[in-house]
């Protein structure tokens, strides 16, 4: 009986993970068949009086901090995946994992930061 009770269960509970909807996409702003236009309202005004070379200058330094954070996240892989790999057999490996939070936190504020300077340089004109 407690088999089954925890059969329905855990089919219950992948069920309810799977009716969660995805958090709603952002505006299309730069599609040919977009029906929101960027505007000058779009962005703060220390964007909008970036030119065209400081959009490009700004994009270099986003993408530059992106490859080193990646490049940290990677260079722990290994150390992480033995960790976990001993971790799965005994507790106290497990501490010894690096979880890189500051990289993926610097990545996630990079990309953010990257589509607005994108959505700029489009509402800008700038060459690529």
């Amino acid at each position: 009986m407690t088999v089954k009770r925890a059969g329905v269960f855990l089919l219950a509970l992948s069920l309810g993970a799977c009716a969660m909807q995805a958090p709603p996409l952002p505006a299309d702003t730069t599609g040919s068949t977009s029906t929101h236009r960027l505007s000058a309202n779009d962005f703060s005004p220390q964007d909008t009086a970036l030119s065209c070379g400081e959009i490009g200058t700004q994009r270099a330094a986003l993408h530059k901090g992106i490859d080193q954070a990646s490049a940290n996240i990677a260079a722990n892989r290994q150390n992480n995946q033995v960790a976990g790999y001993f971790g799965a057999l005994f507790v106290l490996p497990l501490v010894a994992t690096e979880g890189n939070y500051n990289d993926k936190d610097i990545i996630k504020a990079a990309y953010a930061r990257l589509d607005t300077l994108n959505q700029l340089a489009v509402y800008r004109s700038c060459p690529e």
